[in-house]
């Protein structure tokens, strides 16, 4: 036994001292981590728990992607993406969908406050730019989770494709979200197709379901039958076989809808504002409460 414990002991010190012992991985610490990068400023929000990038914000400086330098300015992109894996992680999002132009941000964080990596940018799938970048935690902590309160209920819209939009309504006692979306079909009709009143390539489609926290899962449905003020001939609502929007909203001017739309092979993430702040102070107040 005394021979069992000596060589145990030894193995011990062996191991000790040529480092051998694998350190427990770094979690990703919580809030937001600050980066630069040759396209100017750049922050990762992570979420509580360590396991997922939330939304990125871009800023920025004199950078010229493809056809266009961006001056100044940036974007908030919120997004689900793949969970952050053994320390790292690789997110890609559209930054400016006119000139079809994306970002993929790849690294891993070295520390609870040191983080590293890559990204690349891409203008009409052409490789624009490219670089390093280091981050850094803030130490601050990871901020409270949105609430969808009755304030959210407005007129939202992408501002990409203004003309087209949604608009929300909250039931809190309900605890459920109603939403139109006013848009457009997938392809423009012929150009001698007419219409009465309005313009043939209209398209709506209403949206309801409950919501819990941050986040609304709704059931599509599409009206027809019926026409212009009129109770004859009646409504006929149906629910698209399998379509869903998933609403998640980040602060009180920032969402983002996900919708997926299976039988016609759709599916897409917009980020959605509000079409005009009134409402932003009420629901401010709101999440305060």
């Amino acid at each position: 036994m005394a021979n069992k414990n000596t060589l145990t002991l030894l193995l011990v010190a062996i191991i000790t001292s040529f480092g051998l012992f694998i350190s427990p991985a770094f979690a990703a610490a919580p809030g937001t981590w600050s980066g630069t990068a040759e396209f100017g400023t750049f922050e990762l929000i992570v979420n509580a728990q360590g396991t997922e990038i939330e939304r990125v914000n871009l800023t920025f400086s004199n950078w010229t992607c493809g056809p266009i330098t961006h001056v100044s300015g940036g974007v908030g992109i919120i997004r689900t993406w793949p969970p952050i894996t053994n320390d790292s992680f690789s997110i890609t999002f559209t930054f400016n969908s006119q000139w079809d132009q994306e970002m993929t941000i790849s690294g891993t964080f070295n520390s609870a406050t040191q983080a590293s990596g890559t990204w690349q940018a891409t203008s009409q799938g052409t490789v624009c730019s490219d670089g390093t970048w280091q981050a850094t935690n803030d130490g601050g902590a990871d901020p409270e989770a949105f609430t969808i309160n009755a304030a959210i209920s407005d007129a939202w819209f992408f501002p990409p494709t203004g003309g087209q939009g949604f608009f929300i309504m909250v039931w809190e006692d309900r605890k459920e979200i109603f939403l139109a979306w006013f848009t457009y079909d997938t392809e423009r009709p012929p150009e001698d197709v007419m219409a009465i009143l309005g313009e043939p390539g209209h398209r709506w489609l209403t949206g309801q379901g409950p919501y819990e926290g941050d986040t609304a899962l709704l059931d599509v449905f599409l009206t027809s039958g019926m026409v212009f003020d009129s109770a004859v001939p009646p409504a006929d609502s149906a629910q698209l076989e399998g379509a869903t929007i998933k609403i998640v909203w980040i602060g009180c001017n920032e969402g983002l809808v996900e919708y997926n739309i299976p039988t016609l092979g759709l599916s897409n993430a917009i980020p959605i504002e509000r079409i005009v702040p009134d409402n932003i102070a009420a629901c401010e107040a709101a999440q305060a409460q």
